[in-house]
Parts: structure tokens; sequence; C-alpha cells
């Protein structure tokens, strides 16, 4: 989903796109513990273009796949302590990366390897926890080019900011975190988390409201403004992302069974 990579989280600093791997990932969500799940999400952009997602899930829970108009995420958890997830063209039927991740004893991701196809490493994100299992910072160390690392402050279950610090230049960005009380986050990505499902620890216990980035300077780098439509038993039904920086829009449908 564009809106989730803009990215998806558009055209941000701070935000990420699996589609370029060197991207910084985006603050989102993960599914609060339910008996319904994400199955899909249908979102149309201010440009007139489109992003359709699908999710599938094994017995236990867990994501399976995760399909978009582009690309198949398949994730393996048969190896006990990891996670293995390859990501297909599917216009092309070629596998274009792979991600081996190191999980801790609750099958949290503690570490991705982004490798290509012939499993030449590309970077490592290393993410860290708390006890109560929120994360509380991640880095990114690239074979080439400067890393960077992200830490988290969190208040009564929500994250209320975070630090991002370039490793070479030192350069920092500073964002906020702002929420709808009363409202349980239904979403399917944690706002840490590099691709969706709950194998990257607790999210924040309500929906975002505003999402703000500053340079140094104090200047605004990024702003996202959310607003929902909910369905009778809580659940996410309809959300709508608008970033006063450019004015682009993101709308989002979603369906959970």
């Amino acid at each position: 989903m564009k809106k989730i990579f803009a990215l998806m989280f558009a055209g941000a600093v701070i935000l990420v796109s699996c589609k370029k791997e060197d991207s910084i990932i985006a603050s989102q969500s993960q599914p609060v513990q339910s008996e319904k799940k994400m199955k899909q999400a249908s979102q149309l952009n201010s440009d007139g273009s489109t992003e359709l997602d699908y999710f599938v899930y094994d017995s236990e829970g867990k994501l399976k796949e995760w399909r978009t108009q582009s690309f198949l995420f398949l994730f393996d958890y048969h190896t006990a302590g990891k996670l293995f997830v390859s990501k297909t063209n599917t216009q092309s039927g070629t596998i274009e990366m792979k991600y081996d991740c190191e999980l801790n004893s609750k099958g949290m991701v503690t570490k991705v390897e982004i490798k290509y196809p012939d499993g030449v490493l590309y970077g490592t994100y290393a993410y860290f926890y708390n006890a109560d299992d929120y994360v509380t910072g991640y880095a990114y160390v690239p074979v080439s080019g400067s890393g960077f690392s992200v830490q988290y402050t969190l208040i009564n279950g929500n994250i209320t900011g975070h630090k991002q610090t370039n490793a070479a230049s030192g350069k920092t960005y500073t964002a906020t975190y702002s929420y709808l009380d009363g409202t349980r986050n239904t979403h399917n990505y944690t706002h840490a988390g590099y691709f969706p499902g709950s194998m990257f620890g607790k999210t924040s216990r309500n929906l975002i409201a505003v999402y703000h980035v500053k340079n140094e300077d104090g200047s605004t780098s990024f702003r996202a403004d959310h607003t929902y439509e909910l369905d009778g038993s809580g659940f996410l039904k309809k959300e709508r992302i608008d970033y006063p920086v450019n004015g682009y829009w993101n709308e989002i449908n979603y369906n959970f069974e």
C-alpha cells in the first residue's frame, strides 16, 4: 500500500517502501489480538493511481502470503528461530529479494538480512525490544553507503515520538505522534515493522491521528493527518491520509474476516 510506504510512507525522508530497499521504515501498525484479521486493503491515491493488497494467514494466524499488484511475498517459519521471506515479481515470476530474519524466543524479529537472489548481502536491520515487547529502536547498516538508527519514546502503550540519526553525518530528524483516544489499533503494520503482521512486537494501542517529522532546524519535513471510519465492531473500514506539505492524499478501504 502506497500509504504505508510513501512512501508509502509520499516522499518523506523519514518514510519507507519495500520497493526501495534502502528507504527508512515508516510508522505503521499491527492488528490487535482478535478473531478477525485484515484480508484486503484497496487504495486510491490523489494522482489517480490505485493499490491493492491481499493478506493470507496460516493456521496459527501468522502471515503466510502478502500479495500486492506487483509483488508476492512468501513467509516461511519452518526453521526454529528463523523467518525466511522471498519477494517475487508477479509479472516476470522472478525473485527480486530475499530476507533472512532471526527471531527471539517470543517469535519477534531481531535481525533482517536483505539479500539479492544470489545471496549477496544488501543491508541489515537490527531491532531492539523492551520487557513489554515494544520495539524501542532499530538500526540499518547497508553494505555500501550510510546507515541510520531510530529510537522511540513510549507512553502508556503509544509511541509518542522518535529520533532518527544518520550514522555518517550525525544529522537527525525528530517525529511526534498523536492519537485518537479510545480507538483501538487494528492496522496490520507495526510502527517499526518491515513487513505486516505481528512479528515486530506490539504496536501503539490507539489509532494514530497525526504523524509529524521535523528537520534539525525545526522545519517540517513530513506530516500525515489520518481520519477513519470504523465498522460496528471497531475495526478499520476506511482511512484517509492527507499530506499537507505537498497536498497529496490516500484513501484506503479495508476488509477484515
